[in-house]
């Protein structure tokens, strides 16, 4: 599959899990076998990154991520 910021659950295939991820490989292999899915759209990966990158967001996400105390589970 060359490049698309979306991808339609009908154009999903089993190869696409790189591009995807698995839950929504999952769900668009569900919606071709024509099991009770709703018709939608999977925003890709590298669109996402494409994203963070642009709105120069990876500091920021980066600083509330190293600000959690994993272990703090109350």
């Amino acid at each position: 599959m060359d490049f698309k910021p979306i991808v339609w659950l009908s154009e999903i295939r089993k190869d696409d899990m790189e591009i995807i991820g698995s839950k929504a490989l999952n769900l668009g292999l569900m919606y071709n076998l024509r099991l009770p899915v709703p018709s939608g759209f999977i925003i890709t990966a590298e669109s996402y990154k494409s994203f963070i990158e642009h709105s120069n967001l990876n500091k920021q996400i980066s600083d509330i991520l190293s600000s959690i105390d994993i272990d703090d589970t109350i």
